[in-house]
């Protein structure tokens, strides 16, 4: 009875680190950023993501600056730092 409850912690343990590790291949997105698209001056158009500059109370910045990153351009292998822990 032991052994076999002994075992069965064991598989657990092992087993547990392997499903915690498993990545996700996906962009994941920030507050500021949405999912678009845009056409470039040869009429391609290039889905990616939409960062925003304004906010809900300053919409009107976002007129005057937008960043846009391609798919192509994100790597997906690096990690994103997270900057919404300024000091």
């Amino acid at each position: 009875m032991f052994k076999k409850l002994l075992v069965l912690t064991i598989l657990t343990l092992l087993s547990s680190p392997i499903v915690a590790q498993e990545g996700s291949d996906e962009y994941e997105l920030r507050s500021n950023e949405k999912m678009g698209w845009i056409i470039d001056k040869d009429g391609k158009k290039i889905e990616g993501v939409v960062k925003l500059i304004g906010t809900e109370e300053t919409p009107w910045e976002n007129q005057l600056k937008v960043k846009f990153i391609a798919f192509d351009e994100i790597n997906k292998e690096k990690k994103r730092k997270d900057k919404s822990l300024k000091r």
